[in-house]
């Protein structure tokens, strides 16, 4: 087992299947560290949610640790937990009329005690503004987008105020100039506060551009280390199965776009 960084969620040798005939993760070890995005990338049913749930103890791993900021997340409290990672899933589910507003607030229960305090809603109206939001406070969630509803379900993480962030494809129903907002603003986010932020992405440009690390999973196996060495033309058509080409955009930071050879 790796040495045990207390700033961290870090996986030690993780394995997963569902049944006997369907592994899904095997001996995965990689960490989050503070003020870093690591990406998760790959195929859909590759195990990038699958890393998610267990982190958040809703799976249980074959083998391995899973620790958070040095405590094993499986034997933290659901409250203690929840106050350490705060999660973005891909889909809004609630089966009650709620406004914008009540449903980001929800993200501060782990601080709440017979009732919200003016900290709550204090946090819950400047979350709502950083993301654009302050205007729709009062609309019933059900009635709004999909791509409002998507940025609805990052308000509600981030208003945890919490460590670590864990974002399932939060740009997966946003047109093209709310992703590059949302993933600035997840950028500045964990620059500035020193928040660990674990993404998953089908975008590899996206990916490419925003994450500083990123685990490429596939058929149980996978890549771990800073995105500049681990996203290359080899480790693409390995995972994803396709050919790939690419080219360098002349600017300062001297990008790689990424496309699919097209016959």
């Amino acid at each position: 087992m790796s040495k045990i960084k207390n700033n961290t969620i870090q996986f030690n040798d993780i394995s997963f299947s569902y049944n006997l005939y369907n592994t899904i993760l095997e001996n995965l070890s990689f960490s989050v560290g503070e003020g870093e995005i690591v990406g998760l990338l790959g195929p859909n049913g590759s195990g990038k949610t699958t890393i998610f749930k267990l982190i958040l103890a809703l799976l249980k791993p074959q083998a391995g640790s899973i620790l958070i900021q040095g405590q094993d997340n499986r034997l933290m409290a659901t409250f203690e937990r929840a106050k350490k990672v705060a999660y973005a899933p891909q889909d809004f589910t609630n089966s009650f009329p709620t406004t914008v507003f009540e449903s980001v607030l929800m993200g501060r229960r782990p601080y709440i005690g017979w009732g919200p305090s003016e900290t709550d809603i204090q946090r819950t109206a400047e979350i709502l503004e950083s993301l654009d939001l302050s205007d729709l406070a009062e609309r019933q969630v059900n009635r709004m987008s999909g791509g409002q509803k998507q940025k609805v379900i990052l308000a509600r993480a981030l208003v945890q105020d919490t460590p670590f962030v864990l974002l399932d494809e939060p740009t997966g129903n946003l047109d093209l100039r709310r992703q590059v907002e949302v993933l600035n603003l997840m950028r500045n986010i964990s620059q500035n506060k020193r928040i660990g932020i674990l993404i998953a992405l089908h975008d590899i440009n996206m990916a490419s551009y925003y994450t500083d690390k990123v685990v490429l999973l596939s058929d149980n196996n996978y890549l771990y280390g800073n995105t500049k060495e681990i996203i290359n033309k080899d480790t693409l058509e390995k995972i994803y199965g396709v050919d790939m080409n690419s080219y360098m955009v002349v600017s300062e930071s001297k990008e790689t776009i990424w496309f699919p050879k097209i016959n």
